[in-house]
């Protein structure tokens, strides 16, 4: 084909968009049998399929572009268009014997051959679907509900391409789940869409899920519950499942995947690992952990792990300390590259919680990674205390705790309530956590942390008995000043009261996750969602027994076709 002038192509791209019958005739003049040509091979360049052929009209055949844009081309320069939906293709034949093809848009064929459920063999509530489409794009996955009200989970992939490996999660248990697959431009206009059904089998446990409370019929998020190898959505219905190697459950990376640890050993305080795993069950790495893990697990802005271990490798039955330790894991090589033992930072002689065992003076049970400044926050049960210390240097910033019976060393680190004086001892009495779990920074910059409010004023040597109740506090903290603010509590009535483990986390929308998990009572395990005005937006309860944590995730997030690989 010989070249034409660039003009020409301007010429064609100003020839577009043709919304009037002049505007038709305008065209109709210029544009000759070079320019049709150039138009469908600019087309293909551009990746810019045909969604319409118009042949109604015996002098002229209008081509509609996804772009919205439009041309007509004379059919006295046509022999015939051959059109494919299968391929997605048009093929020109021209008066001149040239061949021109352009891409079309068809239908799209998935089916049962495509998909394989449970590809990893660890979780049959999961499935990939390898599509190969005649043209680029991308798609959206989407599981429907059970009718008349149940969860519909979808995710848009944001992979442009040919070749497509899409994740399927949150799926039903021993069902034929309706899930959808749509097609479309990187604008998100859709092309096509074809539903196939993917039928699963049933879970070897069956947990009963109690919802007494549901608001937000749009929320497509999951609970996971961190003793048991289940999510479960807003109507209670289990949506993901892990058959592997499982004793508890740890937070959701950043790449999409979770960590999992395995054979964890009451004799030795924890497990000697744990493992990234992706949501299709897929093991991506185990890393070991010196003097075994417990309690916390995070991910750093690095990527590296902090993880709650022991100063000593611990078994029970003697006085060596214990959960009184965090050591930094690299995340790429495995292996441990820092160590910070609290025995060396906070004060392992004051007196801790009545039921303390023997060692367990600190009891660090939640980390939590300031990027703001570099830093760690810790949560230690036996201590009521939580505190602040420097990355990497471990020189304490602050501690927020009942201020008695602390050494000289550390009152100048204590904060102190604002406008507090001595004698304003009913101020004080619900002010500090005790027991507390789950310590964490919110968008706000506040402290928010799940009181469990274990021995209430047990510093202040009142012997008095006092109503025990669990509560989420946030507190708003001055660091230059030294100087904290209770700013906001839910006491849910001072109802519920759980001796150990809980969570806590702030969600969108102004909303608040609070999973009271071991109790005296059968009203938990519990989970409930509440606003900023203590409204209970959401309630659940499950016959798990003891459980440490619940978090809620959308179970897609961060998830990508890139995260999968064989």
């Amino acid at each position: 084909m010989k070249a034409y002038p660039f003009v020409l192509i301007g010429l064609l791209t100003a020839l577009v968009a043709c919304q009037s019958e002049n505007e038709l005739k305008e065209l109709r003049r210029e544009l000759d049998l070079s320019a049709c040509k150039i138009v469908l091979l600019e087309a293909n360049t551009k990746y810019l399929p045909i969604v319409r052929i118009d042949q109604s009209s015996p002098s002229t055949t209008v081509l509609y572009f996804e772009d919205k844009t439009s041309y007509l081309i004379k059919n006295s320069y046509l022999i015939s268009i051959d059109q494919n939906p299968d391929t997605w293709r048009a093929r020109f034949n021209f008066i001149d014997g040239t061949v021109v093809s352009c891409a079309m848009v068809g239908h799209l064929k998935i089916d049962s051959t495509m998909i394989t459920l449970d590809p990893f063999g660890r979780a049959p509530l999961s499935a990939i679907a390898k599509v190969v489409t005649p043209i680029t794009g991308r798609f959206i996955v989407v599981v429907h509900g059970k009718k008349p009200a149940g969860v519909t989970i979808s995710n848009t992939f944001n992979e442009f391409g040919i070749t497509h490996q899409l994740p399927i999660l949150g799926l039903y248990a021993n069902y034929n789940n309706q899930v959808e697959f749509i097609f479309t431009d990187r604008n998100g206009v859709v092309r096509d869409s074809v539903s196939v059904v993917i039928k699963t089998g049933a879970l070897p446990i069956s947990p009963t899920i109690n919802v007494t409370k549901r608001s937000d019929f749009s929320d497509q998020g999951l609970y996971f519950n961190s003793n048991l190898p289940i999510a479960y959505d807003q109507n209670g219905d289990v949506r993901w499942y892990y058959t592997g190697d499982f004793s508890s459950l740890y937070r959701k990376l950043k790449n999409g995947n979770i960590l999992i640890v395995s054979g964890m050993n009451i004799t030795s305080l924890g497990s000697k690992s744990f493992f990234e795993v992706s949501l299709l069950g897929q093991i991506k790495q185990k890393y070991d952990v010196p003097n075994y893990f417990h309690h916390e697990i995070i991910e750093m802005p690095n990527g590296n792990f902090l993880v709650a271990t022991n100063s000593e490798q611990n078994s029970l039955g003697n006085i060596k300390t214990i959960a009184d330790e965090i050591v930094e894991i690299d995340r790429i090589s495995g292996k441990a590259i820092k160590t910070w033992d609290f025995n060396l930072i906070l004060d392992p002689t004051r007196k801790g919680l009545p039921d303390v065992t023997p060692g367990d003076w600190l009891h660090l049970n939640s980390i939590f990674f300031d990027k703001t400044d570099n830093s760690i926050i810790i949560s230690s049960r036996s201590q009521s205390a939580v505190a602040k210390i420097a990355y990497p240097s471990g020189e304490v910033k602050w501690i927020l705790a009942n201020p008695n019976n602390w050494s000289d060393n550390f009152k100048n680190l204590l904060l102190q309530p604002v406008n507090y004086t001595s004698t304003e001892s009913e101020f004080l009495k619900d002010f500090w956590p005790y027991g507390q779990h789950s310590v964490k920074l919110i968008s706000n910059g506040n402290l928010l942390l799940y009181d469990n409010g274990d021995y209430r004023e047990y510093y202040d040597d009142n012997l008095s008995p006092q109503i025990s109740y669990t509560r989420v506090a946030q507190y708003k903290i001055n660091e230059e000043q030294k100087t904290v603010e209770l700013v906001w509590q839910f006491t849910n009535n001072k109802e519920i009261f759980t001796y150990y483990t809980g969570y806590t986390e702030y969600l969108l929308n102004s909303k608040y996750l609070i999973a009271y998990m071991f109790g005296p009572g059968p009203d938990t395990p519990k989970v409930i969602e509440v606003n900023e005005a203590g409204t209970v937006l959401y309630e659940s309860t499950i016959n798990t027994g003891f459980s440490y944590r619940t978090y809620k995730y959308d179970i897609y997030q961060d998830v990508t076709e890139r995260s999968i690989s064989f």
